[in-house]
C-alpha cells in the first residue's frame, strides 16, 4: 500500500495534543473519499437487519460492535492505491463497518451506522475523534523520564520511506531507557478487525484479543499496559536518524518477555 503505514502512529514520538487542534485539522476527513465503497456501504446499511443486541440503550454504535464482536470482512476497495477502503459485517449486531484509509491526512476513517471517527496520531499517542468532537485516547506511551536525548516529536518510522534516506552506519546503543504503553483494547480490537488497512493491532503482541485476555477494566473498557525497555543508536553521519531496539515486557518489573524489535526513525529532536 502506498498510504503510509497508520502503524507508524504508535511508533512517532511527541506528546498529547488538544481537542479543539485536532478537531480543527481534520474535520474535513470525515467525509469518505473512496465514493464508489462509501455508496456500496450505504446501500448494504439502508438494507440491513438488526439483531436485539444492536438496540440496547446507553451504547453507542461503536460500543455495540465491541461488545458483540463476530466481525467479518465481506468487500475490499482500491482506489488507484489511495484511500483504500474495507466494509466489514458484524453478524451479532447486524451492523455493517466501514473503513478508509485517508492518505493525505495518514489518518483512517470509521464508519458505524451513522458514527463517524477518525483514528489520528500525535507523536506516538493514537487518538480516536468522534464527529461531534469527543476525543478518546486509545494508546499512550508515557515515558519515565523527560530525557531529551531519547524523545522525538513528530516522527515518521523510516518503513517504506526509509530506503530514501541514507544511513552511513549506527554508532553504539545508548540507554536502556524506559517508556510504559497503555492500550485501550475494546476500540483496538474492532479497529484491528474490521480493516486490513490498519495494520497495527499492538505494537508487540501483534492481537489485540490476546493483549486484553490479560487487560485490567476500567468501566466498561479494557486497558492493556506494557512496559518497555529500549535503547538508541544514533547515524554517525546524520543523527537524527534513530534507530530503537525495544524489549516489551508483561511485568513492571521488565521480566516476562513479551516480544523484542527494532524501528528506525528521522526527525530532529525538540527543544
Amino acid at each position: 500500500m502506498k498510504h503510509k503505514s497508520i502503524a507508524a502512529t504508535i511508533l512517532a514520538l511527541g506528546i498529547m495534543i488538544s481537542n479543539a487542534g485536532i478537531v480543527s485539522a481534520h474535520n474535513d476527513n470525515f467525509t469518505a473519499k473512496n465514493t464508489v465503497a462509501y455508496n456500496e456501504f450505504l446501500n448494504l446499511s439502508s438494507s440491513q437487519v438488526r439483531t436485539m443486541n444492536a438496540t440496547e440503550e446507553g451504547q453507542s454504535k461503536l460500543d455495540q460492535v465491541a461488545n458483540n464482536e463476530d466481525i467479518n470482512s465481506i468487500k475490499y476497495f482500491s482506489s488507484k492505491g489511495n484511500n483504500e477502503a474495507q466494509i466489514s459485517y458484524n453478524n451479532n449486531t447486524g451492523q455493517y463497518i466501514y473503513t478508509e484509509s485517508q492518505d493525505d491526512s495518514n489518518s483512517l476513517l470509521m464508519i458505524v451506522d451513522d458514527e463517524k471517527y477518525q483514528v489520528i496520531s500525535k507523536g506516538e499517542n493514537v487518538y480516536m475523534l468522534s464527529e461531534d468532537g469527543t476525543e478518546q485516547l486509545i494508546s499512550e506511551m508515557i515515558y519515565e523520564d523527560d530525557s531529551a536525548n531519547k524523545q522525538y516529536d513528530n516522527v515518521a518510522e523510516l518503513d517504506d520511506i526509509e530506503s530514501q534516506i541514507s544511513t552511513y552506519g549506527y554508532g553504539k546503543n545508548y540507554g536502556p531507557f524506559y517508556k510504559t504503553n497503555k492500550s485501550l483494547c475494546t476500540v483496538l480490537m474492532v479497529i484491528s478487525k474490521t480493516t486490513k488497512l490498519f495494520k497495527w493491532a499492538h505494537p508487540a503482541l501483534g492481537t489485540i484479543s490476546f493483549v486484553c485476555k490479560t487487560a485490567s477494566k476500567v468501566g466498561d473498557k479494557f486497558v492493556k499496559t506494557m512496559y518497555i525497555k529500549f535503547y538508541q543508536a544514533y547515524d554517525t553521519a546524520k543523527p537524527s536518524n534513530v534507530r530503537e531496539t525495544q524489549y516489551w515486557y508483561y511485568d513492571s518489573n521488565h521480566k516476562n518477555l513479551a516480544k523484542s524489535r527494532t524501528i528506525k526513525f528521522s526527525n530532529t529532536r525538540p527543544s
